[in-house]
């Protein structure tokens, strides 16, 4: 069954879901702007869904977000493009 693709409540683009942890290699996921790596420290209270668009990180309710000054997807592919030699 297909996953329902939730909205950005700001700017109406579809919103990545967060994942947390050690992720081995989010591979096309990431690419496509399905998921958003979170990082490993986790607590109770996290966002689960992230706005490429927006650079927000939304809560559950997406009502209250974070503001990201830096966007994880942009330095993954900088670094990787960097050291494609």
């Amino acid at each position: 069954m297909k996953e329902k693709e939730i909205k950005c409540p700001n700017c109406g683009e579809n919103l990545a879901k967060i994942i947390y942890g050690l992720v081995p290699d989010p591979g096309e996921a990431l690419k496509k702007k399905k998921v958003f790596i979170g990082g490993c420290m986790i607590s109770d209270n996290d966002p689960i869904y992230h706005c490429y668009n927006c650079r927000r990180s939304y809560f559950k309710n997406l009502k209250d977000y974070i503001e990201e000054a830096n966007d994880i997807f942009d330095d993954y592919y900088a670094t990787k493009e960097e050291n494609k030699d």
